[in-house]
């Protein structure tokens, strides 16, 4: 035995022996065992050793055994360990504390056996449980009952097993209270940690309130003095109420925010109905300033038994240099149906504004470039569009706080078409500090001769640009939590600097002349004015020189009439370039330029519309001034020509009977209704859904060129005039229009019609032709064989008989070139068809 101790040490302070066999390596098989850490049982009750053969020779192990308090053993038993091998014992102790040795016996060795120590403790050295109820107090309502759920947790230090839970004792009241869904007493142990839980059903028929019903618990342990019990009571306060409405209002807690104008709170109250009836509720928050506010609720106007709802109390943001407090109540009162009398429930609201003293004013507006003004909404400063000077509006800003501040952002809506905010004139940038009394500034520049193109039409002689105060975001220079977010006034109040911008207006104009006409015109002006005379003006001292770029689609490219002050260029790329010198220096009167161009009538078609672009432009914004120029370009549809086609109904043809052939058609699947009464609407409606009606414009509409009396005519019956003139009670709906150009369905020109819109028969083609295949078409027409006049008697009907006996005029389709087109002969009007190879139809006449 060695026994060693610290010599500079007292032995109270530190003292410690250790037993050590020596036996020589070749002595046999030895065996040695590892130390076994103290084991606390709270957290375990298991541990294990290791076993080393540390000898020369085997070792063959007996039965281990141990003492007292250590049980379980298992491993090594009958193992035989070769030199430097090893083995594990594992085992269990009681819960409470002790000591105690294992021995393994082996041979092959001097020594027969070896014994090990253990030692064990309790950490916690009692048996612990804590008990909870799912709902403590119970309310409910007389005669209804309630139930709550008791769990029970095991945090001692022992397994606790015998579990009882015995019956609840009321301690005060006329309730009973029975137990439900026990599991406690159905396990057979309650381990450390873990917990069981049972039912408690308290029913009574009477009204009472805040009693009292003791729930217990009830185990046994296996202590250090042998098995020990262990209980424990729990109170459950229970309340039964009666039939009705019970409101409650959760406490508020106070409110304290920052005077910065910026920090806001919220709080949210809680209403509650415990009772078993729906209440009315209605609520007031009273006392309050106008930064505490209600903001939001999920209340309505009743309020369901066992149920509760919300309503949020929002407070600031507001500014207060001084700070400010004061206590609000938020009431609510309520009824019930058959409750009396009503009541009323009152949540006091305590709240504190704290002062902050820190803001930025703007100290002065000053101007440069502007020819008169001061800003103000009668004065504003007004720009000249004849001064090529900066324009610029500075904005002062002084700390006006009592503590540093930082600013980190500039908002501002101002339109950026007339003024931007250029870098080196803004001085108030981001994250700048500014100490007491310290100044920036922020600079504006009317960027409007730059971009004046861009607001067409909205800019005109004079031009609003406004500038709308910046709104500044800055913060405490030391504290980046307090922030605010200000619009300062203007040093004359309110938060606009009033601004106009005056210059002279060029309107530019694309005008088509007769439309549609075989005398079809454009123009192409230009009008200048309020150039003024002073320097408040668009006063403009040189030369306004405009540029018109268009397509050259007009007779041999040029101008049919001029104004002195215009000339034309023309491009190898087919684009016509008019330039007007508007103002000649020091001219200061309104001027007008153009140029009127005829339009190549050849050039159009039936298909498509022949549209003109024109783009203007002045190299004004080049010398320094502001010009508004209104459009900067212009479109014109130049027309279409329209066409006449022979609508034939196939090979079939069509009788004199119009009107009983269009009902016929509008009967058929797929064809458009037909709601005419007469001949004359009959023809239209064929025209419009033949077969050969052209595919092409899309959309377009025909009317038939037929005649009947005050109807649809040309001219009148008994007219002798050729051709017709343009009388008034000539023309009666008549299809075509005047001095217009009319193809065919094989875009030949047939010629233009005359101020009566008829033709003269001088025509350049065929008036229309007959389908593929037939050699001639005979168009119904009603008009007479001497020029246009309406023939008496000759119209079937007016277009609505094809008996016998019925007669109609017609004219010869792809013939000869002559009037005979229109009025050739008359024939019954129940023909469809004069031979194989000729068809009877309609001439159709496109509209515009």
């Amino acid at each position: 035995s060695l026994n060693a101790s610290k010599s500079l040490l007292t032995s109270d302070q530190f003292s410690n022996s250790v037993d050590l066999a020596v036996e020589p390596v070749a002595a046999g098989a030895i065996l040695t065992t590892g130390l076994v850490p103290l084991i606390n049982t709270v957290g375990s009750t298991s541990g294990s050793l290791l076993v080393q053969n540390a000898g020369n020779q085997n070792a063959v192990l007996g039965s281990a055994s141990a003492d007292a308090g250590i049980s379980n053993l298992s491993g090594c038993s009958g193992e035989t360990l070769a030199p430097a091998a090893s083995c594990t014992i594992s085992f269990n102790v009681t819960e409470s504390g002790g000591s105690g040795n294992i021995t393994i016996p082996y041979t092959g060795g001097s020594a027969s056996s070896i014994a090990a120590n253990v030692t064990w403790f309790n950490g916690v050295g009692a048996a612990l449980v804590s008990m909870s109820a799912s709902n403590n107090p119970l309310t409910f309502s007389a005669t209804v009952g309630g139930i709550t759920t008791v769990t029970v947790k095991n945090i001692g230090g022992y397994s606790l097993s015998n579990i009882s839970i015995p019956a609840p004792v009321v301690v005060g009241g006329s309730a009973t209270a029975t137990l439900a869904n026990n599991n406690c007493a159905s396990i057979e142990s309650l381990p450390v940690d873990l917990s069981c839980s049972y039912d408690v059903e308290v029913a009574d028929s009477a009204t009472d309130l805040n009693q009292q019903i003791n729930l217990g618990f009830s185990a046994s342990y296996a202590g250090p003095n042998g098995t020990q019990t262990y209980s424990r009571v729990m109170p459950l306060a229970y309340s039964s109420t009666a039939y009705g409405a019970i409101i409650a209002i959760t406490p508020a807690d106070a409110m304290t925010i920052s005077g910065n104008n910026f920090e806001s709170t919220t709080q949210i109250l809680t209403i509650s109905n415990s009772g078993n009836l729906p209440a009315n509720i209605s609520s007031v928050l009273s006392d309050n300033p106008a930064y505490l506010t209600e903001s939001a609720t999920t209340c309505g106007a009743s309020l369901a038994a066992e149920t509760s709802c919300t309503r949020t109390i929002q407070f600031g943001p507001t500014y207060s240099a001084a700070g400010a407090s004061g206590a609000s109540n938020y009431t609510v009162d309520y009824t019930a149906v058959g409750q009396t009398p009503s009541g009323s429930v009152v949540s006091s609201i305590d709240w504190t504004v704290q002062s902050y003293a820190q803001s930025i004013s703007l100290t002065s507006v000053e101007s440069s470039g502007a020819a008169s003004g001061d800003g103000l909404s009668g004065t504003p400063y007004i720009f000249s569009g004849s001064s090529n000077a900066s324009k610029l509006v500075t904005l002062t800003y002084t700390n006006t706080g009592t503590n540093s501040l930082k600013i980190t952002g500039i908002q501002e809506s101002n339109s950026v078409y007339a003024w931007s905010m250029p870098g080196d004139g803004n001085h108030c940038d981001n994250n700048v500090i500014l100490p007491p009394n310290g100044t920036c500034s922020i600079q504006f520049e009317n960027v409007l001769a730059t971009n004046i193109l861009a607001l067409g039409a909205s800019v005109g002689a004079t031009y609003t640009e406004n500038i709308n105060v910046p709104t500044l975001i800055y913060q405490d220079a030391t504290n980046s939590q307090v922030q605010f977010n200000a619009q300062p006034n203007l040093p004359t109040g309110g938060t606009i600097i009033y601004a106009q911008s005056n210059q002279a207006t060029l309107a530019n104009s694309v005008t088509v002349n007769q439309s549609g006409t075989a005398y079809e015109s454009v123009t192409v002006s230009h009008l200048i004015a309020n150039t003024g005379g002073n320097t408040e003006s668009g006063y403009l001292n040189f030369p306004v020189i405009v540029t018109t770029q268009m397509e050259d689609y007009y007779v041999g490219g040029a101008p049919y009439s001029t104004t002195s002050g215009c000339s034309l260029s023309h491009g190898d790329d087919g684009i016509l370039t008019q330039t007007c010198n508007m103002i000649e220096a020091p001219s200061l009167v309104p001027n007008y330029q153009g140029i009127t161009y005829m339009v190549n009538q050849t050039l159009l078609n039936a298909d498509t519309a022949l549209n003109l672009t024109a783009l203007f432009s002045s190299g004004v914004s080049q010398q320094g001034g502001i010009l508004s120029m209104n459009p900067i370009f212009a479109t014109a549809n130049l027309g279409t020509l329209e066409q006449i086609y022979f609508a034939s109904n196939g090979l079939v043809g069509y009788d004199g009977n119009l009107l009983a052939q269009a009902q016929a058609r509008a009967a058929l699947p797929g064809q458009p209704a037909f709601t005419g009464t007469t001949g004359v609407a009959a023809a239209d409606y064929l025209c419009n859904t033949d077969e050969s009606k052209p595919a092409l414009p899309s959309g377009a509409q025909y009317k038939a060129m037929l005649a009947v009396e005050n109807e649809r005519q040309a001219c009148p019956v008994g007219y002798t005039d050729t051709p017709c003139d343009t009388s008034a009670g000539n023309n009666i709906d008549w299809v075509m229009t005047p001095f217009t150009n009319y193809i065919n369905t094989q875009n030949s020109l047939i010629g233009a019609t005359n101020g009566a819109g008829v033709f003269t028969f001088n025509t350049t083609n065929f008036i229309a032709l007959p389908r593929t295949g037939m050699t001639d078409g005979r168009a119904w027409t009603g008009i007479a064989t001497v020029g246009w006049a309406t023939a008496p008697g000759v119209a079937c009907d007016n277009w609505t008989s094809s008996s016998d006996g019925a007669i109609g005029s017609w004219g010869l389709a792809g013939v000869d070139l002559g009037g005979w087109q229109v009025a050739l002969d008359i024939m019954a009007c129940d023909v469809k068809k004069y031979a194989e190879d000729s068809t009877n139809g309609l001439y159709c006449v496109q509209q515009p």
